[in-house]
């Protein structure tokens, strides 16, 4: 979790963005301790059902 953030500041990157599933919530705590906050949501389709993602961005 490192490593990524890293490079992106190393390099003046803008922002960078990940999707997280809306049920999974370890994972969403765990970026948030990362610093990443939750900006926006989607639908994506897993056969017939649809899942919704939530997208999250660290400046």
């Amino acid at each position: 979790m490192n490593k990524v953030p890293e490079r992106v500041e190393e390099r003046a990157r803008p922002a960078l963005f990940l999707s997280v599933s809306s049920g999974n919530t370890g994972a969403q705590r765990l970026y948030a301790r990362h610093g990443f906050r939750h900006v926006g949501d989607y639908l994506i389709e897993v056969g017939q059902q649809s899942d919704r993602e939530f997208i999250c961005r660290r400046e």
